[in-house]
């Protein structure tokens, strides 16, 4: 068994998508639940799910996350 840690700036969780919702700790929360893969799938997941709610080039603050598998 593996323990996943996640580390992530505050632009993260408060990206806003095109409904002018944040991405928020929740959301975030039910990724890290349902993804079964290592850093590599996770980071993609994570990544792929801020593109799909907002155009990453137009993002207000810098958002920076790091999966590591222990």
């Amino acid at each position: 068994m593996f323990d996943r840690v996640l580390l992530y700036t505050d632009g993260l969780v408060e990206a806003t998508g095109w409904d002018n919702e944040p991405f928020g700790r929740q959301r975030l929360r039910g990724l890290l639940a349902d993804k079964t893969g290592g850093p590599r799938e996770l980071t993609s997941t994570i990544y792929d799910e801020i593109s799909r709610r907002q155009d990453i080039d137009k993002l207000e603050d810098d958002v920076t996350f790091l999966a590591v598998e222990l």
